[in-house]
């Protein structure tokens, strides 16, 4: 379960409770006896100064924590870094509010219920104080703030975030851009623009529960697009918001990035294509900077992700299209009611026809469905920008 997924808004109702005239033990409070941070502010109209008027009560609440506790002080709150909660005050007789915030963005507010940013993680926390008045006087209560690192994957907003080097914030703080210098693809897209806990690593380098996610193969300058940490996953109820559990190109023990891979689930966002997606540029041509495996291959009416046989995923089998000595090998998406097939160039076919873009498979796979070109008797099976060709026995759509 990620840190994210933890986060639950929860309820201190234990407050500090100083009260004027009022029938429990507790002492009459001057404004002069108010605790709160002598080094803040205080705004001059914040409540009046001396006894009087109502019982008066303090205390607050925090919402947004990974886990809320008390102690003698008042409500500890903790949660991975960037951390974004809400104080919500649990007040009797108390019309203005001043809040002051260590560490925190913004770092002091005079709303009844602010939200605060803390952005980097520190092991003794951040002190929170609430000076509240009425016609009472003045009350205070004070709080913690705990943050810790940003577990890998995790969102992030600065190297701090997550944690000691060489773990970093890849893509914090920063957005998609367009086109990258060298061609690549936005620089940040989707959910990536939130950043992400990571680092740099050859084949089996990483932590326990950590892949080395090989995201370089064809080019693309952009922040990510390195040989990285990312948390291994069954589904994507394991992942943090943003990401989901995908098949990923993992690099076998020892290798760097652009070595010999495998493939195995990890949570990550969703872009570069897995296999099977379309990946041509908008002018026709493939772009192999846009698939994971880094091969986009010329199939099709849009170009089609593929791996190179020995490195087919779960979801692929390896097929040799054409004559056995001048064929191709490639792996090719394997097709169902779930995954149908969408471009109008191919068609979910299986093995044993004849022509150049016909295909086999080895025997113990020979009732395997693939994504495959599709075969026409005219050009109106192959779409509005189609025609039916013959190629070397066989008739397939093509352009």
């Amino acid at each position: 379960m990620t840190a994210a997924s933890r986060i639950w808004p929860a309820i201190w109702v234990g407050a500090l409770s100083l009260a004027c005239g009022c029938d429990t033990a507790e002492p009459a409070l001057d404004a002069g006896a108010a605790t709160y941070d002598a080094s803040a502010s205080v705004p001059s109209d914040l409540g009046l100064f001396g006894d009087g008027g109502a019982a008066l009560r303090g205390a607050f609440t925090i919402i947004g924590c990974a886990t809320l506790t008390v102690d003698g002080q008042g409500p500890v709150c903790s949660g991975p870094a960037p951390l974004s909660v809400t104080f919500v005050p649990l007040s009797v007789a108390v019309s203005t509010y001043y809040w002051t915030f260590e560490g925190g963005t913004p770092s002091s507010s005079s709303l009844s219920s602010p939200t605060v940013s803390f952005a980097t993680p520190r092991a003794l926390g951040y002190m929170v104080t609430l000076v509240a008045g009425g016609a009472g006087g003045l009350t205070s209560a004070q709080g913690q703030v705990q943050v810790v690192a940003g577990a890998l994957a995790d969102a992030c907003t600065q190297d701090d975030s997550c944690g000691d080097a060489p773990r970093k914030c890849i893509c914090g703080g920063q957005i998609s851009t367009g086109t990258s210098a060298d061609g690549g693809s936005a620089d940040c897209p989707g959910s990536l623009a939130s950043g992400l806990c990571s680092e740099s690593c050859s084949g089996g380098s990483c932590a326990a529960g950590g892949l080395c996610v090989d995201l370089s193969r064809g080019g693309g300058g952009d922040p990510y697009r390195n040989a990285l940490c990312l948390p291994s996953c069954q589904n994507s109820s394991q992942c943090r918001s943003g990401l989901s559990c995908r098949e990923l190109p993992v690099l076998d023990p020892g290798e760097q990035k652009g070595g010999s891979y495998h493939w195995e689930r990890g949570c990550f966002a969703d872009v570069l294509a897995d296999d099977g997606a379309a990946c041509n540029k908008p002018d026709g041509t493939p772009d192999s900077s846009a698939c994971l495996s880094g091969r986009c291959d010329a199939v099709g009416a849009r170009g089609v992700c593929t791996s190179a046989c020995g490195h087919c995923n779960a979801e692929s089998v390896c097929a040799h299209f054409g004559a056995q000595a001048a064929g191709i090998d490639r792996c090719v998406r394997k097709c169902d009611s779930t995954f149908t097939c969408d471009d109008p160039f191919l068609a979910c076919d299986g093995p044993g026809h004849s022509g150049t873009l016909a295909f086999t498979v080895a025997a113990d796979l020979g009732t395997e469905m693939l994504c495959a070109p599709r075969r026409c008797t005219m050009s109106n099976d192959c779409g509005t920008d189609g025609t039916c060709a013959m190629q070397d026995g066989g008739t397939f759509c093509s352009h």
